[in-house]
Parts: structure tokens; C-alpha cells; sequence
């Protein structure tokens, strides 16, 4: 009886050893699924820095020392991944924060040829679109690594309205209520990297990183935009995460002479948390 006990013992142990064998080689799908789709609430904490018409440094507005800029905005993120070939996939998301801010002025801000010196509304929408087209260099049971080129779409929209003096040699010119913007659609060319490592076939870590510093045409300055988080699949097909992500960009712009056309600069921060699901499956065209 003892014999029996013994090896009936060992025969769970066996079964127990490969089923979690079993477990161990199978992929998370994050590394193998054809298609992920992604979508999520982005929280990000904004620096925000904008220069029209003039010098970039010395003559920015800062809207955090102007304005009481609103922390920890949400905005929808989404974005997918395509496994379109073997080591191949394209990668894409899209943002988008759209924000207004009052403040009566401590010290003047100088927009073209207008001064504003009182109580002003500005609004600024930003939008960044980053697509990826990558190869895998490395892939095992349990990680991957990758490079690929792509791009960033900034599109930003700009206005500030309010009690305004014209600057100039007309000093009959009154105080009169008066309101600019302008717009810009930067199309940034960037490289890209990512790592993803998963212990488990339900754990995820993943880290994406995208950087340029371009200079040519109308356009010169640098972008980063960083992303680190943990995933867990609850199910084959679904999934849940938490991301950070940082975002950044200084960029000099000059669209020429045109009425709504921007000359000036940006620098740009966001960051901050994000929490997301997924949706992932293979299908075969």
C-alpha cells in the first residue's frame, strides 16, 4: 500500500510538472496574436510653452505661469498593433486634449502684434498621432525586441482673446476686445524601440521609446515619447493594463507669412498614468 501511495504520489507530481510545463511555453499573446487593439484613459500632468512671431526663448507665453493649468486631465487614448508579416507590425495611436484656461494677467503677454494685459481666455488643442512600422531583432518563448521608423502628427491649435492694445507706431489705437490663433500640423519623422517581457503567459512588462531631433524645412527641434507598464490578460482575447507615458517636445516652426500660418515655437509635456484594455486576436485575410 505504502508502494502504491508512493508512486501514486509521484504520478501527481508528473502531471502537476507538465501541466505547469505546459503553462510555461505558451506565449502571452502580446507576443504572438495578430491583432491588439487598444484603448485607454490618459491622465497627463502639462507643462505647456508657446512663443508666436518672435524670439523662442525670452518671448514664450508659459501658461503655467500664467494660467492655473488643470492637472491630470483625462483624454481617450487608442491605439493597435498589426502583425502584418513574419518579424514585421505596425504600430499606431492617437490622443487628443483640448484645453481652455482664464486668468486675469500679472504681466502682459505679447501675441504678434497685439498686447494683452488683462483678462484673457486661451485655448490650445493638441493632438499627436504616432505611427510605427517595426522589426522584431530578437523574439524568444518569453520577450521581444524591436526597432522601426515612423512618424508623430502634432497638430496644435492656438487662440487667445481678450482686452488687447495694438503695438506699434499708431498710438491712437484704443484697447479694443480682440482675439488671435493660429494652427500647425507637424509632421515628425522619428526611430523607435521597444521590449516587452513576459514571465508569465498572462504578465506583461512593455516599455516603447521614440526619439528624433529633426531640423530641416520649416521645422527644428527634438521629441521623446516614452511608455512603461505592466499588462495582465484576463482572458485569451482580453486584457487590462496600467501605463506611464511620458511625452515631450521643443520645436521652432516657421509656416511663413500667411494669415493663420505660425512662426514661433512649442515646448510641450505631457505626462502621467493610464489605465487600458485590450482586445486581441489572430485572423487570417
Amino acid at each position: 500500500m505504502k508502494n502504491n501511495l508512493t508512486y501514486l504520489l509521484l504520478l501527481f507530481v508528473l502531471i502537476g510538472q507538465f501541466s505547469y510545463s505546459q503553462e510555461e511555453v505558451k506565449k502571452h499573446p502580446l507576443l504572438s496574436d495578430k491583432f491588439v487593439f487598444i484603448g485607454g484613459v490618459f491622465f497627463p500632468d502639462k507643462s505647456l510653452k508657446f512663443s508666436v512671431n518672435g524670439k523662442f526663448i525670452g518671448d514664450e507665453i508659459d501658461l503655467g505661469k500664467s494660467f492655473d493649468i488643470k492637472n491630470y486631465q483625462s483624454t481617450m487614448d487608442f491605439g493597435f498593433q498589426w502583425r502584418f508579416a513574419n518579424k514585421w507590425k505596425l504600430v499606431a495611436d492617437f490622443y487628443n486634449i483640448n484645453t481652455v484656461l482664464k486668468a486675469t494677467l500679472d504681466d502682459p503677454i505679447r501675441w504678434e502684434d497685439y498686447e494683452f494685459d488683462a483678462e484673457v481666455e486661451f485655448g490650445v488643442q493638441i493632438g499627436v498621432l504616432r505611427s510605427i512600422v517595426g522589426r522584431t531583432l530578437s523574439q524568444g518563448l518569453k520577450h521581444e525586441f524591436g526597432v522601426g521608423i515612423g512618424f508623430h502628427v502634432v497638430l496644435m491649435d492656438l487662440y487667445l482673446e481678450g482686452e488687447a492694445s495694438l503695438i506699434g507706431d499708431n498710438s491712437d489705437f484704443k484697447t479694443v476686445f480682440h482675439k488671435v490663433s493660429t494652427t500647425a500640423k507637424a509632421p515628425l519623422p522619428n526611430i523607435g524601440l521597444w521590449y516587452y517581457w513576459t514571465p508569465t503567459s498572462r504578465w506583461a512588462l512593455t516599455a516603447d521609446i521614440d526619439w528624433l531631433y529633426i531640423a530641416f524645412g520649416n521645422y527644428k527641434g527634438g521629441l521623446w515619447d516614452v511608455t512603461g507598464g505592466v499588462q495582465f490578460q484576463v482572458v485569451e482575447f482580453f486584457g487590462v493594463g496600467v501605463n506611464y507615458k511620458y511625452f515631450a517636445i521643443d520645436l521652432e516652426v516657421d509656416q511663413g507669412g500667411n494669415i493663420g500660418d505660425w512662426k514661433g515655437g512649442a515646448k510641450i509635456t505631457h505626462n502621467g498614468p493610464m489605465v487600458m484594455v485590450n482586445f486581441n486576436f489572430n485572423f487570417n485575410f
